[in-house]
């Protein structure tokens, strides 16, 4: 008769696994150990977790990159993995090693920061009396680490040699850091598929997987990552595994490319974890991050991870390098790099310990000045320079363009107010699917039956509500550009134009607060409802513009942002020659402390001697009326001839600032109480 231990009896120890103890030791100050062993299909399935396995808490908070890594596409998994290859009887099926992690936990299944001893953590070899081939361990080297056991044979400097390992389950996770997907196909397949009851030939199927020791008394050592808790080391080493194993969604890319100067940019720009809320940085819990969507004008979305990422890439104007051998090229890349992300201090070069960018890429990537090896994009020794460049230089007034605008104001205002950045509803959304689905109940329990409609649906439609300006109870609402990304990545654009091109003329031509106060302005008159009206005019103000003629809908292309870029400045610009000027509103007659508009017209279409850069955008959407005059007049269009379209072009240009400028204000608290047509004080 067998007899289990009974010291093995008192804790709940898995079975042994044999295989071979590693380490992969790459750098002077960095050892993983691991453990490489086969385990049958049983065993995978039901000793091996998916993060989504592990213990949910509604308390935990995550950073960006822990809820990207939480994530599993159960859609893909049935599709793709059950459905279409391991059900799929003309497949020749194998999966690769799946690499898990062994991580710490507490009594009540959570995981904790690293492996502390507990009396009695040692079982007796063998795990069971009369087997002799584990009786051979019990003379190994032996090491101990919080609930785990590794016994290892015949160690030579050579690394050859056999080894066992078991773990506590109540005290150990044995998580995947890379391969969840397969492993919860493996899991899928065997529930539903094959009942849990496998036929004699696929009994014979062993799974190969690579699990990761990260305790120094394993041999672990990482000197720059002390501070570090043992799930914090396994998400980057999923990180690294992931964004180097196969081609990424753009939302995937933000969040896991360390290496892409772009991306790093645009996560300085969102608080790193969820439920937090570091104004003026936007909450994570509000920004589209799970998919590569760039559109925020629906539900509680604030902006999205691409959106953001175009915003940036735009914003750096960074020359693409099609021939990284090509020396012109690099340097035309490294010198818009200084002169975008350089500071002062360093006289506007970006340097790594006292070394600028371009010495660097002469004295490594080229001999006898010619290119020997190719340069692809910002090293990495001068990373962090770049990033201090776009968090002192580009930051601070993106952030303010897009937090303090009156629309994301008044937005961020009512998700504070209401709990949507730090609360449940946060909480909620921020747990993978499978996590949602098990607090499901839990959540019943604790807030009643409709607790879904009261606590997630109901303040994402209230949410999506406060994105429309008016309200009902003034006569409805309206739909306005401002959450349309294609209107903001033009208000951004033309906020950069003001803030670079003329940062030595702040007198004149305005700085970031003067621009976002006097939008608050045209947002709180209306004239960025998307179907607003010119008085006295047969279209919309945004006809032609970005709406489509015939339908009112909304056009994106490029040229689309190109012309709402234009209308922007000539209104932003405007105002400035207007403030110049000394008076305080336009008109369309001559009158006592006005500018005729034509006046205004004049100055704003000179192409030379003009105190105004708006020129080319003058001559945008003067082209653009031009073109469409004969729809704004309702005839056919060979019956109006140049110089009337011309005529038409130019009247709709007046009216255009007529309606923006005839009344003016700076101050940001005007959107606050201004109505539309409500004459201000200046």
């Amino acid at each position: 008769m067998i007899i289990v231990n009974a010291s093995a009896a008192r804790h709940n120890y898995n079975r042994p696994l044999y295989g071979n103890a590693g380490e992969f030791t790459l750098s002077r100050n960095v050892t993983v150990p691991y453990f490489t062993t086969i385990i049958d299909i049983k065993r995978a399935v039901s000793e091996l977790k998916t993060h989504e396995q592990v213990a949910p808490s509604l308390e935990q908070i995550y950073n960006l990159k822990e809820l990207f890594q939480r994530q599993i596409d159960h859609k893909r998994v049935e599709r793709d993995l059950v459905d279409g290859f391991l059900k799929n009887p003309q497949k020749i099926k194998f999966f690769n090693s799946l690499t898990i992690a062994l991580l710490p936990k507490s009594d009540d299944g959570h995981i904790m920061p690293k492996f502390d001893d507990y009396e009695g953590n040692d079982p007796q070899v063998p795990w069971v009396l009369g087997d002799a081939f584990d009786q051979g361990f019990a003379a190994t080297d032996k090491i101990l680490f919080g609930g785990v056991q590794l016994h290892r044979a015949d160690i030579s400097p050579s690394g050859h040699g056999i080894a066992r390992l078991r773990w506590d389950v109540d005290r150990v996770d044995a998580v995947a850091v890379d391969g969840q997907h397969r492993l919860s196909a493996l899991q899928k397949w065997f529930d539903s598929d094959r009942k849990k009851a496998l036929e004699p030939y696929e009994q014979n199927t062993r799974i190969p997987i690579i699990i990761l020791l990260l305790d120094a008394r394993a041999g672990f050592k990482a000197e720059n990552k002390s501070g570090l808790t043992i799930k914090s080391i396994a998400r980057e080493i999923f990180t690294d595994l992931n964004k180097n194993a196969k081609a990424v969604d753009k939302a995937t890319e933000i969040i896991l490319d360390d290496r892409s100067l772009t991306s790093s940019c645009v996560r300085l720009l969102v608080t790193d974890k969820t439920t937090t809320d570091e104004p003026p940085l936007l909450p994570l819990s509000l920004v589209r991050w799970k998919e590569a969507n760039y559109r925020f004008d629906q539900e509680h979305y604030i902006n999205s991870l691409v959106h953001l990422n175009l915003l940036v890439e735009s914003l750096l104007d960074l020359p693409t390098i099609v021939d990284p051998l090509d020396k012109s090229e690099v340097l035309d890349y490294i010198r818009e790099a200084d002169a975008h992300l350089g500071l002062a201090e360093n006289a506007g070069r970006l340097v790594s310990r006292q070394l600028t960018l371009e010495d660097y890429y002469k004295d490594n990537f080229l001999v006898e000045g010619e290119p020997v090896t190719p340069f692809t994009g910002m090293p990495s020794e001068f990373m962090q320079s770049a990033l201090d460049g776009f968090g002192k230089k580009i930051k601070p007034w993106l952030l303010t363009c897009i937090t303090e605008f009156a629309p994301y104001k008044e937005f961020l205002s009512h998700c504070r107010k209401v709990g949507l950045v730090n609360g449940v509803f946060s909480q909620y959304l921020a747990q993978p699917e499978g996590h949602q689905k098990q607090l499901n109940f839990e959540m019943e329990k604790e807030f009643g039956i409709n607790w879904k409609n009261d606590l997630i649906e109901a303040p994402k439609k209230e949410a999506e509500l406060m994105k429309l300006r008016g309200s009902a109870e003034d006569g409805g609402v309206v739909e306005t550009w401002a959450f349309k990304a294609i209107f903001q990545k033009a208000f951004v654009h033309l906020a950069k134009v003001v803030v670079f091109e003329y940062a030595e003329e702040r007198e004149k031509f305005g700085d970031i607060r003067e621009f976002v106060d006097f939008f608050d302005v045209i947002y709180a008159r209306g004239l960025l409802d998307i179907h607003t009206k010119i008085n006295g005019a047969s279209m919309l103000l945004w006809t032609f513009i970005a709406l489509n003629p015939a339908s009112d809908t909304i056009k994106v292309n490029r040229r689309t942002e190109k012309r709402i870029t234009a209308l922007l400045a000539l209104w932003y610009f405007g105002c400035r020659a207007l403030k110049a000027s000394g008076r305080c509103r336009v008109s369309r007659v001559e009158a006592e402390g006005a500018l005729h508009v034509d006046d205004l017209v004049r100055q704003l279409s000179l192409k030379t001697q003009s105190e105004w850069p708006t020129a080319d955008y003058f001559k945008d959407i003067k082209e653009t009326y031009t073109n469409a005059a004969w729809m704004i007049l309702g005839r056919e269009k060979d019956e109006v001839g140049e110089r009337e379209s011309a005529a038409t072009a130019m009247e709709r240009i007046r009216a255009l600032l007529y309606e923006a400028l005839q009344h003016f204000e700076l101050k940001s608290a005007a959107a606050d109480t201004i109505e539309p047509g409500e004459p201000i004080q200046v």
